[in-house]
């Protein structure tokens, strides 16, 4: 892959990638910015600490997954300060930038084409702002960015890229759990009828099924529970997810002391209230003491599936409702979503109630306290990088055309397996958090490169998006 990618290289002009060095010199400008504005790094309340304190033990046994605790546990090595998390998070940014461009370029994409598609992991101010934040969602984008360009870079993937790519999902799955889905079109761009296609998904599966299941046997030994996840059990997050819109009238009495029998549906609170607040009735029901905040599981699980079952089509329409708003065209939240002001970048050292601008370090071993740092918070480019997010993001039209170029492609039966299925990966992983989880537009990022992707490929159906010449594989058009 070396020799190709420095073949590519050679065979570049370089004046024709002007656009994409404009757009990279850009994004280096706003992640400068944002470590120059907020020092050592944002968090995000709660979850960022529970990460942090995570990368200190490293294990399992904590309330989300741990393998965003392993890229924490590594920068933790570097000088014990979180800026280290911020600027390696930025360069995982520009690195997922840089990927797509190569990518498309592969697939013989004109450069111009090629640096739009790559625009909104470089240029995309939430995604500035959650770079510059110690969570994990860069580190899952980096990850399935990388899994697909392993897959796609050669029309026949050698082996090593194979297993690579499995690494990558895997790893991405037990850093956020949504990304298992990728599993599923990732396998298909390899499958087919004959015998080395078969052998070739099976070498993909059989590393990833192993990977989480040594990661979900060290879950058991260390907290009793056979999962990928976190001790934040799917059970839990779909209980708050279905008490949205519960009707208590319709799910059995043993689930009614779970239900908020005090508000009629429509005048129900967000997801993160009932699965956090003292006043939900899971909390009034359990305790709401920080040792009780994991809860048991199956009486939630059993809530959550007879809701599920007595009202299938309103489970089905908040699902299809919270990821339609990903495509509209503003970025606005309502009453039952995550506050988008929690991806602003802040003009203040305190924020929202739950982000700030760093006040610690990292957690040494052995340790529950962290070291306490001074936060910097410099106006000037704070503010400017708050006036540039307002119009600087990915506008969710260009997430839905880049959807339609594909359909277009397949109705007219001009659609690549590639540009299909990566499509598929990211509406996967955008319809799975909403089936699980309040709308958040943080969850659009690992899935936002997959459909633009997508999109950009599916243009090769015309002529002008394509170019000659070069070291790009033709073949790759038609893989």
């Amino acid at each position: 892959m070396r020799r190709e990618l420095s073949r590519l290289v050679s065979g570049w002009r370089w004046r024709d990638h002007w656009l994409f060095a404009l757009l990279m010199a850009g994004g280096i400008v706003l992640r400068t910015l944002a470590v120059i504005a907020y020092r050592p790094a944002l968090v995000f309340y709660g979850d960022s600490y529970f990460y942090l304190t995570n990368a200190a033990s490293l294990r399992t046994a904590s309330l989300h997954p741990a393998g965003y605790a392993v890229l924490l546990a590594a920068l933790s090595r570097f000088g014990g300060s979180v800026m280290a998390v911020a600027i390696a998070q930025h360069l995982l940014g520009i690195a997922s930038g840089a990927i797509v461009y190569a990518l498309l370029l592969r697939h013989n994409i004109r450069p111009w084409l090629a640096a739009i598609g790559s625009a909104p992991l470089l240029l995309d101010g939430y995604q500035i702002d959650l770079e510059h934040m110690v969570m994990a969602e860069t580190l899952t984008t980096f990850l399935l960015v990388a899994a697909f360009a392993l897959l796609l870079w050669r029309p026949t993937p050698a082996r090593w890229q194979i297993v690579g790519a499995a690494a990558c999902v895997a790893w991405a799955a037990v850093t956020r759990s949504d990304a298992i889905v990728a599993i599923i079109p990732a396998a298909l761009l390899l499958l087919g009828r004959r015998r080395s296609q078969l052998v070739r998904t099976g070498l993909l599966a059989a590393p990833f099924v192993a990977l989480l299941f040594a990661y979900a046997a060290l879950h058991a030994a260390y907290n009793g529970n056979f999962t990928i996840g976190g001790n934040l059990g799917t059970g839990m997050l779909l209980y708050g997810r279905t008490a949205t819109f519960a009707d208590c009238n319709a799910i059995p009495k043993s689930d009614l002391s779970l239900c908020d029998t005090k508000r009629t549906v429509d005048a129900r609170l967000r997801a993160n209230f009932y699965l956090w607040s003292p006043e939900s009735p899971m909390r009034k029901r359990f305790g709401d003491s920080p040792s009780t905040y994991l809860v048991p599981e199956a009486p939630l699980t059993t809530f959550a599936l007879d809701t599920i079952r007595a009202q299938p089509l309103d489970y089905l329409r908040v699902t299809t409702l919270d990821t339609a708003k990903y495509f509209q065209p503003l970025r606005t939240t309502g009453p039952q979503d995550e506050p988008l002001m929690d991806w602003r970048f802040p003009t203040a050292i305190k924020w929202e109630p739950n982000v700030f601008v760093a006040d610690q370090g990292f957690v040494k071993p052995g340790e529950v306290i962290p070291s306490s740092v001074c936060p910097v918070l410099v106006t000037w480019a704070a503010d400017f990088l708050n006036d540039y997010q307002t119009v600087g993001f990915t506008p969710g039209p260009v997430l839905l055309l880049a959807v339609v170029l594909v359909i277009v492609g397949v109705l007219g039966r001009r659609g690549s397996r590639p540009a299909i299925l990566l499509t598929v990966a990211g509406l996967l992983i955008l319809f799975v958090s909403s089936a699980v989880l309040e709308f958040d537009y943080r969850y659009l990022l690992p899935a936002q490169p997959l459909i633009v992707m997508g999109g950009v490929l599916s243009l090769r159906q015309f002529r002008f998006a394509t170019r000659d010449g070069g070291q790009i594989s033709r073949r790759l058009g038609s893989s």
